[in-house]
Parts: C-alpha cells; sequence; structure tokens
C-alpha cells in the first residue's frame, strides 16, 4: 500500500516538474526572442533563438522544473506583489492634464457630431424639422 503513495506522489512530482518547466520555457523563450537584437543572415527571431539560447532555456526550466515546490511559490508570489503594487496607483498631475484634456476634445468632437457646437447649446425638439 505504501509503494502506490509512494509512486503516485512521484508521478505528480513529475507532473508538477513538467508543468513548471514549460512555464518557465515559455517564458525565456519570449524574453530571449523579443529582447533579441537585429536579426542575422536574414533569419526570423524564432530560428535565431532556437540556433543560439535554446539550450541555455532548457537547462533553465528543467533546473526550474526540478525544483518547483520552491519556484512556484516563489513565481506566484513574485505576480502576486506585482499585481498588489502596481494594481491602480494615484495618477499624477501631468496624467490629470492629459485625461481632461482627452475628454474635453472628446467632448468638441461628440458636440460636432451631434451639432451641438454651432448653436451654442443643446437644441430644442421644436426646431428640429421631422421627417
Amino acid at each position: 500500500m505504501f509503494g502506490w503513495y509512494l509512486l503516485s506522489a512521484l508521478v505528480a512530482y513529475a507532473l508538477c516538474s513538467l508543468a513548471m518547466a514549460r512555464q518557465a520555457y515559455g517564458i525565456q523563450r519570449t524574453v530571449l526572442i523579443t529582447r533579441s537584437g537585429r536579426s542575422h543572415e536574414g533569419r526570423t527571431y524564432a530560428e535565431q533563438f532556437r540556433s543560439y539560447d535554446q539550450e541555455h532555456a532548457l537547462a533553465l526550466a528543467l533546473l526550474i522544473g526540478l525544483v518547483w515546490p520552491l519556484s512556484l511559490p516563489v513565481y506566484l508570489a513574485s505576480h502576486f506583489c506585482k499585481w498588489a503594487i502596481t494594481a491602480n496607483p494615484p495618477l499624477t498631475r501631468r496624467e490629470h492634464r492629459e485625461r481632461a484634456r482627452a475628454a474635453a476634445e472628446r467632448t468638441r468632437e461628440l458636440e460636432q457630431a451631434l451639432g451641438l457646437a454651432q448653436t451654442g447649446g443643446l437644441a430644442l425638439p421644436s426646431s428640429r424639422t421631422t421627417p
């Protein structure tokens, strides 16, 4: 009976290791492709990644996958901290001015589209012609 528990635990550990390694590989691949400089020899960035950086990303992903009991909580904690810190920061004066300017511009556009800008106010229903 103990053997089945041990086997189940090893299978679960292996599956979690593979899932964590896949996640880490995807993150590393994305980072390395987006941060790469110029494409050499007319190759795409993905081909360049496969030629030069894939082994490094794979090794790091396997290492992270093997120590997933440590890396998973750190990964989740970092995402929670990022969300908690950057969720809703107070606006700066410049952002307030930009939003006010954008709102005023949008109001002008809507007034022009509705024909309110020429009359200087709201058009009365009796002044409209009905088709």
